[in-house]
């Protein structure tokens, strides 16, 4: 699919909420250009995670060449409707994020281990023909309306922060 026709598709980055958040937890998919590292807490400043890179998708564009590449729209929706069936263990060329704090503590609240929830500034994305960003809801009216993916990967310079979602809350449901 050209360029051209995701931008058709992606929503605006002046529609986006100003904030999204992404959930990373020790299964997760995406990954990074740091290993995991579970001794890592606390809020760490914009500077720390830009030495970090940014997040990828379990299967990357690749600049060049993605086995999953998106061809048309059926395909997109298609790989939008694997990549949300939470059991599916394919790699997706997707990095879902949500688009309130809270809904993304619910999220990590239940998943095991240590959970990070990182903050990123979508007024610091690079413009759209670089970065897309798809909202499922769009596409299917019973999908998350606060969930956004990002295609391929969520650009350092977009990530603010993030905290360690405290055990606490993960067993009281406190939040």
């Amino acid at each position: 699919m050209k360029h051209e026709d995701l931008d058709k598709w992606a929503v605006p980055h002046d529609q986006l909420p100003r904030r999204l958040f992404f959930v990373r937890h020790e299964y997760s998919q995406c990954g990074s250009e740091d290993e995991w590292n579970s001794d890592m807490e606390g809020d760490g400043p914009a500077s720390e995670l830009g030495m970090m890179g940014g997040l990828t998708a379990a299967c990357p564009k690749a600049i060049i060449c993605c086995l999953h590449e998106i061809t048309n729209i059926v395909d997109l929706y298609r790989k939008m409707k694997r990549h949300l069936k939470w059991t599916s263990s394919r790699p997706s060329c997707f990095v879902s994020t949500f688009g309130n704090f809270h809904d993304a503590v619910l999220w990590g609240g239940q998943l095991p281990g240590i959970v990070r929830i990182y903050s990123i500034d979508t007024t610091k994305l690079p413009p759209i023909a670089f970065v897309h960003v798809f909202r499922p809801s769009d596409f299917n009216m019973f999908w998350r309306k606060d969930e956004y993916l990002f295609l391929h990967q969520i650009p350092e310079r977009g990530i603010e922060c993030f905290v360690v979602l405290p055990d606490y809350l993960k067993t009281t449901r406190e939040y």
